[in-house]
């Protein structure tokens, strides 16, 4: 071993003494505090002298990292970069997406550390910049580091000869500003640098490049085409060719696919589209960028909003990035996921719960059309995925119960939300392409999206799956357990006739429904608009029950909000309140009823007990008519309150009724309500002592009234 590192010293002297005979006795002094130079030009054509001599002062933290550019390798003269300066750079809050690739130029040039770079800029070309070095990460506050703190450096340009160095030497990028008056083509003449090894989709020739990867001493390059660029170094692409003997091949299917998904999964999917004259909806022209770094600054593998997206140089990160079979089988989750929070919409229909899974689509979207197997799906998630999940949420949404989405037990996981997401992609009748929703959803429909900020998340999107399929969408969301407003239902199911398939049966992994994909209408629940209700609540001594201030008010049960709820007097009472509890309705009209649902949601004061009375007055000294008596599911084998059902419960009447004033009394104390029985605390029951002087708590989430037609 003391050998090894002997010789591994004698070789890096070797590399430094070479080094300095090629080039001046020259210190040249950089103060790279911010990593670039903000020198800006005001004549329109100026020409700059430097000594060319090599700057060596950073040469053994360049060997470091980023690397050496080999002795041998040849440093051109004179080449040619054209820029098409008519690129459209969009900014993404008009695009309505979180992020956008920057205005930046590859070149496919590289500078070697300390050497001078010559550019060549045409008269009347001002704003561009040049950038030596793509890793911009600032490990200043990270000790120990693995590179130097800031090894990029960028400069201003101006018509006529610039020169400008890196004593790490790096990648050279041309940076445009976002706003840019010219849009022509312009030749930009390089002097002093080297080739790069870049692949590029549509010009380079597999042999080809593997051959120029084996001869190339030129430690980082490109692999890119017209909407992906990635940083990577030679030494991994070396170590890929030698395990893969087809690897050149693949690089270009992958980077074909990339480069697909970006103008599929992304861009069409988020209704933007290439060269579109509406700048909004125009799709980004600017690559989006992938590098690879030694080090990051806040110590991640990878920043998780980011562009360019920025990883750690690890072989991990590499087959994200360049395995052809991993790719198809959806392991780039991980770049996919970053890639999905810069397209995140800055307004959307996505509430908090489904939010994250709604990111996964792009993902779905490409393994689902480039998968080796078409007969299974990978599970795209590395815990809980889809190949779990699918079936889980199938059996779910098929179950006739009720249910909540996101709060019933199993059902929070992003694997779990996306099918749902997944199936409203796949709906096509007439002839609608697949996926042709998001794209009308987040294109055309996107002043939709913004003009309706008022609407809760879930009823914003359910209104416009309506309206664009001019169907109703109310069973597909029940049988999901996604909550929609009273309000927007009443209005597309009196305007719209029901999805005529069961689409929540629908298996995209299979392509099949499981169950068949008949709809029965016949025992759907119309919900009645509570909209204009009223609600009061009295104790039995007439003592208003419940703690508005705190934000559980008794409107709370009408509000169509399943995350707000109702709950009897608390606070800042001197005698508890008194059973029963009466809740008073005031529809606002005649109804005709066939039922009542209420929500337990997730609170503990759960009513055990409920007798519905009528009136024909709504005060509540009025005569009372009982109407109908929901006893605990426990002393009623047909069916009753459950008290373990977080969410929509519903109960039909014996027959029709219709009515507009109704009275919910509370007569017993709640389901976990616990009494000393032996010197041990068990549930209270019929028959028990209900004490005065003790709180007898209630809560309820939703409360309403339902028909049939």
């Amino acid at each position: 071993m003391k050998m090894r590192n002997n010789f591994f010293d004698i070789i890096f002297v070797g590399i430094l003494v070479i080094l300095s005979l090629v080039g001046c006795d020259v210190s040249y002094n950089y103060d790279f505090k911010d990593g670039y130079d903000d020198y800006i030009f005001d004549s329109d054509s100026i020409t700059v002298d430097t000594l060319m001599g090599i700057d060596q002062s950073m040469l053994d933290k360049a060997f470091v990292f980023p690397g050496l550019v080999g002795d041998n390798e040849r440093r051109i003269q004179d080449t040619v970069i054209r820029l098409d300066l008519s690129y459209k750079y969009v900014s993404p809050e008009k695009l309505n997406i979180t992020m956008v690739a920057e205005p930046i130029y590859s070149t496919g040039l590289y500078a070697g550390p300390g050497e001078l770079i010559e550019l060549t800029v045409p008269s009347g070309v001002m704003g561009l910049s040049v950038q030596i070095g793509s890793q911009m990460d600032d490990l200043s506050a990270i000790n120990p580091a693995k590179r130097e703190p800031l090894i990029y450096t960028r400069k201003a340009l101006s018509p006529g000869t610039n020169t400008i160095r890196n004593p790490f030497g790096g990648y050279i990028w041309i940076r445009r500003p976002e706003k840019y008056r010219l849009s022509q083509q312009i030749d930009v003449h390089v002097k002093g640098a080297c080739r790069a090894p870049d692949y590029i989709v549509g010009q380079t020739i597999a042999d080809d490049w593997k051959r120029e990867i084996l001869n190339s001493e030129v430690p980082w390059l490109e692999l890119r085409s017209q909407r992906v660029a990635f940083s990577v170094s030679r030494s991994w692409m070396l170590a890929k060719l030698e395990s893969n003997s087809n690897f050149a091949n693949e690089i270009a299917s992958v980077i074909n696919m990339w480069d697909e998904s970006m103008s599929l999964d992304f861009n069409y999917f988020f209704g933007l589209t290439d060269k579109n004259e509406q700048l909004e909806y125009r799709a980004p022209e600017f690559p989006f960028r992938v590098i690879l770094d030694a080090q990051l600054e806040d110590s991640e593998f990878i920043h998780w909003e980011s562009q360019p997206v920025i990883a750690m140089n690890s072989e991990y990160w590499i087959d994200e990035l360049t395995d052809l079979r991993g790719y198809k089988n959806g392991e780039s989750w991980g770049i996919y996921t970053v890639l999905g929070n810069n397209f995140t919409p800055n307004v959307s229909p996505w509430w908090e719960a489904i939010s994250m899974a709604a990111t996964k689509l792009p993902l779905y979207k490409s393994v689902e059309r480039n998968r080796e197997d078409k007969t299974i799906m990978p599970p795209l998630f590395p815990e809980h995925g889809i190949d779990e999940q699918f079936p889980l949420a199938l059996s779910y949404a098929i179950a006739d119960s009720s249910k909540l989405m996101g709060r019933d037990k199993g059902t929070s996981y992003d694997g779990f939300m996306l099918l749902p997401l997944v199936q409203l992609g796949h709906y096509t009748p007439g002839g609608v392409p697949d996926w042709a929703f998001y794209n009308y959803l987040f294109g055309d429909g996107r002043s939709e999206l913004t003009s309706n900020y008022r609407y809760k998340p879930e009823d914003l999107l359910y209104k416009l799956l309506c309206e664009y399929y001019q169907k109703s969408f109310s069973q597909f969301f029940d049988q999901w357990g996604i909550d929609i407003g009273d309000k927007v239902r009443a209005e597309m199911d009196n305007q719209f006739e029901f999805i005529d398939e069961a689409l929540w049966r629908y298996d995209p992994v299979s392509e099949t429904y499981v169950g068949g994909m008949d709809v029965d209408m016949s025992n759907y629940h119309y919900r009645d608009v509570r909209t204009n209700w009223t609600a009061e609540v009295y104790d039995a001594e007439g003592n208003y029950s419940d703690q508005d201030d705190e934000g559980q008010g008794i409107m709370n049960l009408i509000d169509g909000d399943m995350k707000s709820y109702w709950h009897t007097t608390w606070k800042s009472i001197s005698k508890p309140r008194q059973l029963p509890i009466s809740i008073y309705f005031d529809m606002q009209q005649e109804n005709a009823v066939d039922g009542f649902y209420l929500s337990y949601g997730a609170r503990s004061y759960r009513p055990r007990k409920l007798i519905i009375y009528t009136s024909t007055e709504g005060d509540y000294q009025a005569i009372w008519t009982p109407l109908v008596t929901i006893e605990p599911s426990y002393d009623n084998p047909l069916g009753g309150l459950e008290p373990n059902i977080s969410n929509m419960q519903f109960f039909d009447l014996p027959q029709h009724s219709t009515f507009r004033y109704f009275k919910v009394e509370i007569p017993e104390p709640a389901y976990n309500f616990k009494v000393k029985k032996d010197g041990e605390d068990v549930m209270w029951m019929p028959g028990d002592i209900i004490d005065p002087e003790v709180h007898h708590f209630q809560t309820m989430d939703e409360f309403g009234t339902y028909h049939y037609k």
